[in-house]
């Protein structure tokens, strides 16, 4: 995301309270970039406000005219190619974001829905999931409240930089059985994924996606996708409820997976159960 006062001008929602709270003690989810604009962003005169959603979304802006245009032009320069709502995080020092509001980052949690497709409230393809054994495995098992499902390659960079942190953050959830994360490796062997994660000592379940060729999938009903189609770069990450709804979707890498942990907790705990996409 660019660092600069002129980010973008897209109109978007404010939808956190302005209750004075001090639970991280820098933004959570950024990145590296996002962090030496958080540090910028710190030294910059009033009105100054810092935005931030899910996934690492971020925008800034400061030396406005009031403290309202400061929140609506920096939620506005998060909300950029985001299908999320951003949230303010910080207004000319003070921060806004509670935790319970970081935790209900993806409510409210949409129905089951009709339509199939990868955006938030869609019905995400019904995919042809398998062990390395070849045994069926349903997109959303019946009684999972949340599914990460994650789309990777150990021969993509940015996909194995982050992984120990997405290894770190499935351990502190093992317990949360109501969160199940399914890897999917795209465009090499369960076989070489597998040595690679034994490679590196990475104690993770893979699951495979059935394929007519490296980079076509198929589902449950015949038909057949491109994995761009879902996966339009790599990695990819989804959070799909019970229903198999979307209710989040990042292209590239998550920086910080731990940021996710409560936002999942509260999915699990309020998002619909029970998979309404039918398995073969």
């Amino acid at each position: 995301m660019p660092d600069s006062r002129a980010l973008f001008s897209v109109l978007a929602v404010w939808t956190s309270g302005l209750a004075l709270a001090t639970p991280f003690a820098t933004p959570p989810g950024l990145d590296s970039t996002g962090l030496k604009a958080w540090a910028q962003y710190q030294k910059e005169a009033t009105h100054r406000a810092f935005a931030i959603a899910p996934g690492g979304q971020w925008g800034w802006r400061s030396g406005l005219t009031d403290t309202d245009q400061a929140t609506e032009e920096s939620l506005a320069a998060c909300q950029q190619e985001n299908g999320l709502a951003c949230l303010a995080y910080d207004l000319n020092g003070h921060r806004l974001l509670s935790s319970t509001s970081w935790e209900r980052a993806l409510a409210p949690y949409p129905g089951a829905p009709a339509q199939v497709g990868t955006r938030r409230g869609q019905r995400f393809p019904d995919l042809r999931l398998q062990t390395s054994e070849g045994k069926p495995v349903p997109l959303v098992q019946p009684g999972t409240r949340i599914t990460v499902l994650h789309f990777w390659g150990s021969w993509c960079p940015p996909c194995v930089k982050e992984l120990p942190n997405l290894a770190h953050t499935q351990k502190r959830l093992a317990k949360d059985h109501n969160i199940r994360f399914t890897l999917v490796p795209l465009r090499e062997s369960m076989a070489t994924s597998q040595a690679w994660l034994q490679s590196r000592q990475l104690n993770l379940t893979l699951t495979g996606a059935e394929t007519t060729s490296s980079n076509i999938l198929k589902l449950t009903d015949g038909k057949m996708l491109s994995d761009r189609q879902i996966a339009p770069v790599f990695p990819t990450t989804y959070i799909l409820d019970g229903h198999g709804t979307v209710l989040f979707s990042r292209n590239g890498p998550i920086h910080d997976w731990t940021s996710l942990i409560p936002i999942l907790r509260h999915a699990a705990q309020n998002s619909a159960t029970g998979s309404t996409i039918p398995h073969p």
